[in-house]
């Protein structure tokens, strides 16, 4: 995988409206890889629902996402997930306190 200079530390398959997690940690994910064409609806590390159009099934996305939605309004308009067979890189933790 091409990481473009972000090399990412946890990783797992992607299940729609659930926050990537890993051994406790919430984490917003640098890169989604999809499997299946189609558009994404994911959450930024504000919260904020965002839309990807006409991803293309084995390219790497760069996102910064929380979680992907199944469906959200963004900008006024109700946008859903049709992409499949997603996967999430992550760099680093969403919230990062010392």
């Amino acid at each position: 995988m091409i990481t473009w200079g972000f090399p990412p530390s946890y990783s797992d398959a992607v299940t729609l409206d659930t926050p990537f997690t890993n051994n406790g940690l919430t984490l917003v994910a640098a890169y989604i890889t999809v499997g299946t064409a189609g558009d994404i609806v994911w959450e930024n590390n504000k919260g904020q629902a965002q839309w990807f159009p006409n991803a293309q099934a084995n390219f790497t996305y760069i996102l910064g996402a929380g979680r992907i939605l199944s469906a959200a309004t963004v900008n006024g308009t109700p946008r859903s997930t049709t992409a499949g067979g997603m996967v999430w890189a992550a760099v680093n933790q969403k919230y990062n306190t010392p």
